[in-house]
This record gives structure tokens, C-alpha cells and sequence, in this order.
């Protein structure tokens, strides 16, 4: 379940004045993204707020695998708890972009 946990992303790139462009590359595609009637374009995503470094994560998978091996899987009792209540908790950021694609603000929350 630790190797499934979402890595951190870069959000320094939803600043004013951003290229819709590399908002995506740090971030991925948009799970909705509406075209506004002013032309510009409004981009949902779920993000979640805890994530940590892909170095984090995989320390953890190592830690699990590592105790699943000396307790002869006796930790996944423990382990699976464990993991399952530490799920992502995705926050919705709604990006707004000009009609030249440029970010002109960002709301978090629903």
C-alpha cells in the first residue's frame, strides 16, 4: 500500500503568470477542465495534501518489507491498519488561466 501513496508535487508552480503548460507537467492532467465563456480555462485537481518525497515513500515500503521478513508476516497485522488509515486525503485545487493560458489565480478547497 506505501508503494500506491501519492509522491509531493511542486506546487511553487501555481503561481500568477504560469504557462498552463508546465502547471501540467509538475502537476499531470486536470481530472475536469472546463473551457470558461470568457475563453479561458477553469482546471480541477486532487491533490493530496500529505504526500510525501518519493524518497519517503519508498523508505516505507522498505520498512514494511523488511518487518514482514523478521516477524515472518506477523506485521502485516499491524502494517495493513496501519497503511489503509494513512490513505491520501485529496484536496480540489481549481486553476483559472487566461485566454492566453497564463494562471491568473488559484482556489483551494471545495
Amino acid at each position: 500500500m506505501a508503494a500506491k501513496r501519492s509522491t509531493a508535487k511542486d506546487m511553487s508552480v501555481l503561481q500568477p503568470g504560469a504557462d498552463r503548460t508546465t502547471v501540467v507537467r509538475e502537476l499531470g492532467y486536470p481530472v475536469l477542465s472546463v473551457t470558461l465563456d470568457t475563453g479561458g480555462l477553469r482546471d480541477t485537481y486532487h491533490i493530496d495534501r500529505d504526500a510525501h518525497t518519493a524518497a519517503a515513500k519508498w523508505a516505507a515500503v522498505i520498512w514494511h518489507f523488511v518487518a514482514d521478513v523478521l516477524t515472518l508476516t506477523l506485521w502485516e497485522l499491524v502494517g495493513t491498519p496501519l497503511e489503509a488509515s494513512a490513505k491520501d486525503r485529496l484536496v480540489p485545487y481549481t486553476v483559472f488561466y487566461g485566454t492566453d493560458g497564463k494562471l491568473i489565480r488559484v482556489q483551494i478547497g471545495s
